[in-house]
């Protein structure tokens, strides 16, 4: 629930903090003193947009700020999860507007977007006045109510879940179905291109291959000559292997007359003369290869000519050819036997649509009968809200192929008839702003129940324009719906005033040539009779005002 609020430096209030308990609060107050400013300051906090005309004459900037008192499994924890917010057992939301027009947004002190603050902000606090009725014309939230009414979260989201497999399949199909045209239009350059590079059989790094090839025959008889007069150095008449073995057998002769130091110079000879074995060996098996080899270097040249002409004309590298020849024949198989394929897709597509419509037509069918009942409870409601000659219907509407989405196959959309004899049409048509109120009361009345994230709903002169047994009936409906969850009220009906579990007024005083608006919670029964007098006799209060009050207190007791 709503624990605190607190709020700086909004039009008339310079610095308020109003603590919260569960059940019914109350805010009261003569006209001007400033309730609406309260219900503007916890627009910002849901999102609405941050006029800088807010902000109190004088100040540099304003804010306001929420704590709640957040149970454990609700779903704004698992969304601020996702954002790396951690959620304990409390959650402050904050808004700050500066003087320049710009705001910003906090959630558990943690910066965010005005866009998460929206959300949250709106998962948390149901927010209806006289004027902000913009759910009761959005069939999108009739759908969510029913839903929520009926308690089919569950199969909501296996209607979701079939919708999501329905739809990857059908652009799985249309993929293949796309690409499999492509591929018949240029059929005849795909089996053309396919066969020259099959025939071409590129390898992956060929290219740098030949030219290193190119480059050696290019340069052979420079190679040849250098590597001839290498070897004549080394195993030549007079070379240094020659010089080396004359050297060496000198040092054999030596053995007899020097012993182990003739000995220790044969090994070192020996340690030279192997490397030098195999040196020539090497240099040999080159000199053979340059004078044997048989590439030819036109061949080598026109391999090299039809490698980078066809990376050119399929624009990618020699290297990626041979992936390229694999994308083409993978293409001409969605000719070849791309029927087959498409067909399992075609299949595949069509059991998911079949899966998805079971199970919207299971959910279609609930919600036709959670609307009737809906319906039925909501017409209990009316008459003692003075909207008894108002005929509710909720209308569940199949939505043409095209509409449906993730939501089913329904359309649903409340309508209601003011006038006996009269068709039911979409409210926003035939209600005034009052019976609005009290309609948006009575739905709220028969969903309190219902699965519902919001931890405080806040009612904001539901009450406006009746008074006698239909404000009784208005306190009534928001008594029993503070039963459920927390509720807030701005009132000037008594009835309303007298059944609250908690009461504040709402004052506007003069400081400093200027207005200011305070809050004053009233935490006895006399001061409340004296307020709900006020509220019942005007300016004077007289006793009969005060008898009149004591006897609505107890009345609520009773």
């Amino acid at each position: 629930m709503l624990r605190h609020l607190d709020i700086r430096n909004i039009v008339l209030i310079e610095q308020i903090g109003l603590d919260f308990g569960s059940g019914l609060s109350v805010l009261t107050g003569e006209t001007g003193a400033g309730k609406s400013i309260l219900l503007d300051a916890v627009g910002l906090l849901r999102g609405d947009r941050a006029d800088v005309g807010l902000i109190r004459k004088g100040a540099d900037g304003a804010s306001v700020s929420a704590q709640f008192d957040v149970p454990r499994g609700h779903p704004v924890i698992a969304v601020l999860s996702e954002q790396g917010i951690d959620v304990a057992d409390e959650l402050v939301l904050r808004r700050v507007l500066s003087g320049d027009g710009k705001s910003r947004a906090f959630i558990n002190d943690q910066p965010v977007t005005i866009g998460l603050l929206k959300q949250i902000g709106q998962m948390l606090i149901d927010l209806h006045g006289q004027f902000d009725t913009g759910d009761l014309f959005n069939p999108a939230c009739h759908r969510q109510w029913i839903d929520d009414f009926g308690g089919y979260a569950k199969l909501c989201a296996e209607v979701r879940a079939a919708w999501a497999t329905f739809s990857a399949a059908r652009k799985n199909l249309t993929r293949a179905q796309d690409d499999a045209a492509m591929a018949a239009r240029d059929e005849q350059y795909l089996r053309d291109a396919v066969a020259t590079l099959t025939k071409l059989a590129p390898e992956v790094g060929e290219e740098e291959k030949l030219a290193a090839r190119k480059a050696m025959i290019t340069s052979r008889a420079a190679i040849v000559e250098q590597l001839s007069a290498t070897l004549d150095a080394l195993q030549g008449e007079g070379g240094a292997q020659e010089k080396l073995a004359l050297a060496s057998r000198a040092l054999d002769r030596l053995r007899p007359k020097m012993g182990p130091q003739a000995e220790t110079w044969l090994s070192q000879m020996d340690a030279v003369l192997s490397p030098l074995a195999e040196l020539t060996a090497a240099i040999e098996s080159a000199l053979f290869v340059a004078n044997e080899g048989d590439d030819n270097l036109e061949v080598l040249e026109d391999r090299l000519y039809d490698l980078r002409g066809l990376s050119r004309r399929h624009g990618c590298t020699p290297d990626e050819l041979p992936a390229k020849l694999e994308e083409l024949v993978t293409q001409l198989g969605l000719i070849d036997g791309g029927a087959d394929a498409i067909g399992k897709l075609a299949a595949a597509a069509q059991a998911a649509e079949t899966a998805y419509l079971a199970k919207a037509g299971e959910l279609s069918k609930k919600r036709q009968k959670a609307a009737k009942e809906f319906d039925a409870r909501v017409m209990v409601e009316l008459p003692p809200l003075k909207l008894e000659k108002a005929r509710f219907v909720t209308a569940v509407t199949a939505l043409d192929s095209a509409a449906y989405g993730v939501d089913g196959i329904d359309g649903v959309r409340f309508l209601v008839a003011t006038n006996p004899g009269s068709d039911p049409t979409p409210l926003e048509k035939v209600a005034s702003g009052g019976e609005l109120s009290r309609l948006m009361l009575a739905l709220k009345v028969v969903l309190a129940a219902a699965a519902n994230t919001h931890l405080v709903m806040i009612f904001d002169e539901v009450d406006s324009g009746i008074g006698g047994a239909v404000a009784a009936a208005v306190a009534e409906r928001l008594s029993r719906l503070s039963s459920a969850r927390q509720v807030l009220a701005v009132t000037h009906a008594p009835q309303v005033a007298a059944r609250a579990n908690h009461h504040l007024i709402i004052a506007k005083q003069a400081k400093a040539k200027t207005a200011i608006t305070s809050v004053t919670r009233l935490t006895n029964d006399n001061d409340r009779r004296e307020e709900i007098a006020r509220m019942l006799s005007g300016e004077t209060v007289t006793d009969e005002a005060r008898a009149a009050a004591q006897k609505l207190l107890e009345t609520r007791v009773a």
